[in-house]
């Protein structure tokens, strides 16, 4: 049987394939600041909805890992040049 998060994050893989059951249960269930009113969305939005607001936030957290991984890379490579 097919819960809604399995919905979601199916919706969610198809426009994001890297994105994991983990990613968006991090994000879904995130401390955020509106509180119980974030957890109140969750409970009546529909998976579609939450899917696309999920989305929407892994594509900056992606972005911003792949903006890590490029600096780490780069001073890896400052690091070799230097030895």
């Amino acid at each position: 049987m097919m819960t809604d998060y399995d919905a979601i994050t199916a919706i969610v893989r198809q426009e994001l394939p890297e994105a994991t059951s983990e990613d968006v249960e991090d994000l879904c269930l995130y401390d955020w600041p509106e509180g119980q009113d974030h957890l109140d969305w969750l409970n009546t939005a529909s998976p579609t909805e939450i899917a696309h607001w999920v989305v929407a936030g892994l594509r900056d957290v992606f972005a911003e890992r792949r903006q890590e991984q490029r600096e780490w890379a780069e001073h890896e490579a400052r690091v070799k040049e230097a030895n």
